[in-house]
């Protein structure tokens, strides 16, 4: 015999959210129940990237009940004020949104609506094209720190500001790399922000911030050095900027590499900025090789170099390189100049 359910269990039945096939149950008119087999899917929103930048592109997939009509997707977040959405005819639907160029850091709820169904998910806003760290966390008043800051190629304006610093203009080393310098002005103990700003390429604006800790117990600021390559890879006579950023006294800087021919003298640029040109040496064997980098007398850090075989051409990508392997310098000396377009003014 089979057995009646009463109406609030076949509504739970019908609500439940099922990808697969489900029984979907109908009363007669003696309460008895006969069942059919129906799809039924729950509606969903998904992202391409759950953490994007001012700028990019996410795809948005919304899935339904086939045959549904096509479902409105809306965000703050988005230039679009709906994003167009086109169906595979199984339900799935999937749109490109781009988001604005000004949207501050944070997360934004992405709305989507139909006959499918409606809901809604959350989408992280974090602009990843650039970044600050200080040369000091901790400093008493008086302590001089520099802020150094990773910018995408050809930025602009950019200005570090915070309560404990004030108003500083940051100096372009090279692309990618620039520095801001100045003393812990006379403030209470406490935890300040430090933010950036600047202008992308693009008109975009950027922006970043950190902290920095006063007390007026604060040990003396440690010495903190960091070099970048314009490229971490290349062939036999390419042109590899470089540059050293630091806060070293007496911060005569240089690096040394087989991978250059040996010695590599910098130029001071002026703000704890030190630059120069290297040129991979010829008939060098493709490998990995050590980059020593040098300030106040001291190695603080040994980058990778990625020679490849061929003539002159690209390499990879410039920024920041990682140490992953360490080699013993050999071969002569070809020492750099401060290369053509370097500029240590704000623009």
């Amino acid at each position: 015999m089979r057995k009646a359910l009463t109406f609030s269990a076949i509504a739970l039945a019908s609500s439940m959210a099922l990808a697969a096939p489900v029984a979907a149950f109908a009363a007669d008119s003696h309460g008895l129940v006969s069942a059919a087999t129906v799809k039924y899917q729950a509606a969903e929103i998904s992202f391409s990237s759950q953490t994007v930048a001012p700028g990019d592109h996410v795809t948005v997939t919304v899935k339904v009940r086939k045959g549904s009509s096509k479902p409105t997707v809306t965000s703050a977040a988005f230039k679009e004020a709906a994003v167009p959405m086109t169906d595979d005819g199984t339900g799935v639907w999937t749109g490109t949104a781009t988001i604005k160029g000004d949207m501050k850091d944070g997360t934004y709820p992405v709305y989507f609506a139909g006959s499918g169904g409606s809901g809604q998910a959350d989408l992280k806003v974090a602009d990843k094209r650039s970044s600050i760290s200080l040369s000091a966390t901790t400093a008493k008043p008086g302590d001089q720190v520099t802020a150094m800051l990773k910018m995408p190629k050809g930025a602009s304006k950019v200005l570090v500001s915070s309560q404990a610093l004030g108003n500083v203009t940051a100096h372009q080393a090279m692309d990618g790399a620039w520095t801001a310098t100045a003393k812990v002005g006379a403030v209470k103990d406490g935890v300040y922000d430090v933010k950036y700003t600047g202008i992308a390429a693009d008109g975009s604006r950027l922006s970043g911030s950190t902290k920095l800790t006063v007390k007026a117990d604060a040990p003396v600021p440690p010495v903190v050095s960091s070099v970048t390559l314009s490229k971490n890879s290349g062939v036999a006579g390419d042109k590899i900027e470089i540059a050293i950023q630091t806060n070293a006294k007496d911060a005569k800087a240089y690096v040394d590499s087989a991978a250059f021919g040996g010695k590599v003298e910098l130029k001071d640029a002026g703000n704890g900025v030190w630059t120069g040109t290297a040129t991979v040496a010829k008939g060098l064997k493709a490998g990995a090789y050590g980059v020593d980098a040098f300030a106040g007398g001291k190695k603080f850090d040994t980058v990778t170099f990625s020679a490849k075989d061929g003539g002159s051409g690209g390499g990879g990508g410039g920024g920041d390189v990682t140490p992953d392997h360490h080699v013993k310098p050999h071969g002569g000396v070809n020492t750099g100049q401060a290369p053509v377009g370097f500029v240590t003014s704000n623009d």
